[in-house]
This record gives structure tokens, C-alpha cells and sequence, in this order.
């Protein structure tokens, strides 16, 4: 399998991506289910529900990214018996073009690097 290529520099110098406390959950689902807006308005309260869900699974490990403290995107990781899920990716449409999903990842990666 190929190395792949480092995710490039965050073009927003204010973007700090953290793993989420457990009482953010309800907020995380907010958000993420706030990047469907644009795409597929009619699932929106379909993926808040999920991502209520998700967020507060066992093996969960659920990430914001922030610009001045105003959540803009989410992520998650799952781990289990050693294989890693990345999954509930998205960004709202006005925090999109900030590198969100560029930085999101590694941290990924690396949660996921120690578990194994």
C-alpha cells in the first residue's frame, strides 16, 4: 500500500481541531448534521439524530474543528478489534475552504496509529 501524501497547511491559521467532551455531543451532532444544508436539506434532522447516536457509542472518539471558537466541522473515529472507521466528516457550508478536512485527519490518524 502507498504512503499518501501529507494534507497540506490549513489556509486559516485560527483552525484548531480537539476531540470533544462528552457533553458536547448534542452540539457535535448540531454541527455535522449542519453540512447537509446545501446538499440534502431534507436529511439534516435525519443526521443529527445519527450523529447523537454515533457520537456516544462505545469505541467512539468524536472531533470538532474551531475558528475562534465557532465550531465549523466534525469527524469521528471508531475503533475496534484494531480496525479504524473514520467517519462522520463534514463542515458547514460557510466554515467550507478553511482546511477543516485538511487537519481533521491527523488527528485521526494519529488516535488511530496509537491504537493499534
Amino acid at each position: 500500500m502507498a504512503d499518501l501524501p501529507a494534507p497540506a497547511a490549513s489556509p486559516n491559521p485560527a483552525l484548531r481541531t480537539r476531540i470533544i467532551a462528552p457533553a458536547e455531543a448534542d452540539a457535535w451532532a448540531r454541527t455535522a448534521a449542519q453540512g447537509w444544508l446545501t446538499e440534502a436539506p431534507e436529511l439534516v434532522d435525519f443526521m443529527r439524530e445519527l450523529g447523537r447516536i454515533s457520537v456516544n457509542s462505545a469505541g467512539v472518539t468524536a472531533f470538532v474543528a474551531q475558528v475562534d471558537g465557532q465550531a465549523i466541522a466534525t469527524a469521528s473515529l471508531y475503533l475496534h478489534a484494531g480496525v479504524a472507521l473514520l467517519a462522520g466528516a463534514s463542515t458547514v457550508p460557510a466554515g467550507r475552504r478553511q482546511g477543516a478536512q485538511c487537519t481533521t485527519p491527523q488527528k485521526l490518524d494519529s488516535l488511530a496509529g496509537r491504537a493499534n
